[in-house]
């Protein structure tokens, strides 16, 4: 009889162990999982954060130029690229921002600039894309800036100037 018991207390602790091991099994994919809608998230945020500080820039830039599209690329471009160099597409032609004059693109444009992962300037597609539409509306031009990824729009904003010349007094 002693030998029976024996066999039941070892497939009792057997048992405990499987039980055990099932349950430290299901911790772990749950903590797995966590720590996966983490990354993504912290990958959301950190992108919208970058396409904040990018619509933010082009916003100054284009308020800095006083509403001129071609001024606003130019100063972008530079903000961008010590050599201002930087490619985009303008009015869906390929365009490079050292090339524009101001004053070139009259009061309506259409600019696009392409970003990589790190939404550093990029030569053409990159992940993101950062919008600008120039018109205007009410004697005021008016930039809707949006930045996107892929067809996924991160983040956009809206800035008006006065033209040049519009409210400035004569010395």
């Amino acid at each position: 009889m002693q030998v029976i018991r024996q066999k039941s207390k070892s497939s009792l602790f057997l048992i405990e162990l499987l039980i055990v091991i099932a349950f430290f099994s299901v911790a772990a994919v749950v903590c797995v999982r966590l720590f996966v809608e983490a990354r993504l998230l912290s990958a959301s945020g950190r992108d919208l954060s970058g396409a904040m500080a990018v619509a933010q820039s082009a916003a100054e830039c284009f308020k800095s130029a006083k509403g001129d599209p071609a001024l606003a690329a130019g100063v972008f471009g530079s903000a961008l690229d010590s050599e201002g160099d930087v490619f985009l597409l303008l009015n869906g032609e390929p365009a490079v921002t050292a090339e524009l004059s101001p004053g070139s693109l009259g009061d309506t444009a259409e600019m696009l600039f392409f970003f990589d992962d790190g939404l550093r300037p990029a030569a053409g597609e990159g992940s993101f894309r950062l919008l600008i539409s120039v018109s205007m509306e009410n004697g005021l031009s008016v930039a809707d800036i949006s930045v996107s990824s892929g067809e996924e729009p991160v983040f956009s904003i809206r800035a008006a100037s006065a033209p040049a010349g519009v409210g400035e007094a004569a010395i």
